[in-house]
């Protein structure tokens, strides 16, 4: 009965991982996906040279440790977990998981998202220049590269990018344009220029969670916006501070 017992303790989650495999698997498949692709992606991102190793295991350290500390004292009866207990711990492990990997899209992934006939593009924020650069040359023409970062119009530009979707352009629309226009005209040092010269303002609208900055900044231009409406709050004066000094330094407020 005992070797029962154990036998049962076994197999139960090994026939759940398998299953639950399975069954994504299948939803991948329905979706019109091909499940070893995927996997084959997930494996290359997260595996496919020293440098994406080396991120995973940074990435998945503190998680890994999390669990074996949580499962060694539920076995040793320090406390019981219950379901109440399962479930928040699964819950922060989910957020942990999702504010730490940023939720980034491997190049494979866009390799295969750009021969859908309905993905023309992307927008693109991870901040990683070596990633959007493989981005590029695995897609090419397939898929248009759109900036998700003010502070990095130019260098994805650089890389074949056609544009940026932009925070900054709410506040500052012509220069925003011109950015890009002087880089399409081959002005690229004015456009550089101007990138730079903005860049104390880009990190100022930045300074607190979106789009709180840009909100006050619009109020600071005299639009009128009003406050953000709750969770969202108001700027610290400090912060506040800083930004009407880099609205006037970028020659937008007296």
């Amino acid at each position: 009965m005992k070797n029962s017992n154990k036998l049962i303790n076994v197999l139960v989650p090994v026939v759940s991982v398998l299953l639950a495999f399975v069954i994504g698997c299948a939803v991948m498949a329905f979706l019109g996906a091909n499940p070893l692709t995927a996997l084959q992606s997930l494996w290359t991102g997260a595996f496919g040279n020293l440098r994406n190793v080396g991120t995973t295991l940074s990435r998945a350290t503190p998680l890994i440790f999390t669990g074996l500390c949580a499962c060694f004292a539920y076995r040793c009866g320090v406390f019981n977990l219950g379901g109440e207990g399962q479930f928040i711990i699964g819950s922060v492990a989910c957020c942990y998981v999702a504010t730490q990997s940023g939720i980034e899209g491997f190049p494979a992934t866009y390799r295969e998202l750009a021969k859908h006939p309905n993905i023309v593009a992307v927008k693109e924020a991870c901040g990683n220049i070596s990633q959007i650069a493989q981005t590029m040359q695995l897609c090419g023409d397939e898929l248009d590269l759109y900036s998700g970062n003010d502070d990095q119009i130019v260098p994805l530009l650089s890389l074949g990018g056609k544009g940026v979707i932009s925070v900054l352009s709410n506040v500052a629309p012509r220069q925003t344009h011109e950015i890009c226009q002087l880089f399409f005209d081959g002005k690229v040092a004015e456009s550089r220029q101007l990138q730079l010269q903005l860049l104390p303002l880009i990190n100022a609208l930045f300074s607190d969670v979106n789009p709180i900055p840009v909100k006050e900044a619009m109020n600071l231009l005299g639009w009128h916006c009003g406050e953000c409406r709750l969770p969202l709050t108001t700027m610290q004066p400090q912060a506040r501070e800083q930004l009407a000094q880099c609205l006037q330094q970028a020659g937008l407020i007296a």
